[in-house]
């Protein structure tokens, strides 16, 4: 029952992030998510941000969103100009597009991202798996609660 509401929550993210979207189509990322330069993560997986905060788990299929349009790397900025605080932890999966509109996501991969800092930093890339499948999906989900327990998820 919790793995249903953990997955109803994570297809509520990315379809609320893919209707906010459109608004953003003709904006300009300038360059790289706008301000943030792109780190790749070599430590560990950062302690979440304790037991009273959150962990936004999102899970960004690029097919339609991205290739073409952009809408996704325009998401994902969003988020990162959103700046979510101390208390808030937000993680990012990416995949499924044939190109990505910004220079840090890749295609032909999984990528696995946090936002801190105002920045997006690489946690790990993965082979390239169906992001339409529900086995990619569960992948995320138990990877994201397992490395970044919070009060809320």
């Amino acid at each position: 029952m919790k793995a249903r509401k953990l997955l109803s929550l994570a297809l509520a993210a990315v379809l609320l992030l893919s209707l906010g979207s459109a608004a953003f189509a003709d904006s300009n990322l300038g360059g790289l998510f706008g301000a943030a330069t792109g780190k790749t993560s070599s430590d560990p997986v950062p302690d979440p941000s304790g037991p009273s905060g959150w962990t936004l788990l999102v899970y960004i299929c690029g097919s339609d969103l991205e290739s073409g349009s952009g809408y996704a790397s325009s998401d994902i900025a969003e988020m990162i100009k959103g700046n979510p605080g101390e208390d808030v932890t937000v993680v990012i999966q990416t995949g499924g597009a044939s190109e990505w509109d910004n220079n840090m996501v890749k295609a032909g991969e999984l990528g696995r991202y946090i936002i801190d800092d105002a920045d997006l930093t690489l946690l790990e890339s993965l082979p390239n798996a169906d992001m339409g499948e529900s086995s990619t999906l569960e992948d995320f989900v138990t990877w994201g609660v397992t490395n970044y327990p919070n009060e809320h998820i």
